[in-house]
């Protein structure tokens, strides 16, 4: 079954669950970023450790550590958005915050890690007064 994403989530915890599973994910207290507009791409990257074997002379690939990366997201700036206020108190900092993204169909997707480079969108005539930043990951995915 497809669904459109439309009314999926974004909430944040500034603390690291206790344990990497559900359970430990379910324990924290989540306070909701309003007004999100985007939430990019969510997913491990593989590194590619890549070697060449002398006899067949091929380049043979294996996969080796993996890594979130930075997930964008943008929102719309409101100022007095508890979830909001999170992000910018974190921005740029070394304090690990856990990160649920909730889909329309209920599945949740969790990780934890930093946030990092939120920036004010370019102040154009057809631009609405929004943000940006990233979501650091530093852990696995969690989804329950």
């Amino acid at each position: 079954m497809s669904i459109s994403f439309i009314g999926s989530t974004l909430s944040v915890s500034a603390a690291k669950p206790a344990t990497e599973d559900a359970s430990g994910y379910g324990a924290l207290t989540w306070t909701e970023v309003g007004k999100v507009v985007s939430i990019g791409e969510l997913g491990d990257e593989a590194e590619d450790i890549a070697f060449d074997v002398l006899k067949t002379g091929r380049k043979n690939h294996v996969n080796g550590v993996k890594d979130i990366g930075d997930v964008p997201v943008t929102i719309e700036y409101d100022v007095s958005d508890a979830g909001q206020v999170i992000i910018t108190a974190g921005n740029n900092g070394n304090t690990t915050h856990s990160f649920r993204i909730t889909d329309t169909d209920g599945e949740n997707w969790y990780f934890y890690g930093l946030i990092a480079n939120q920036k004010m969108m370019a102040r154009e005539s057809g631009q609405y007064k929004g943000q940006s930043f990233v979501m650091r990951g530093q852990s696995g995915l969690v989804k329950a």
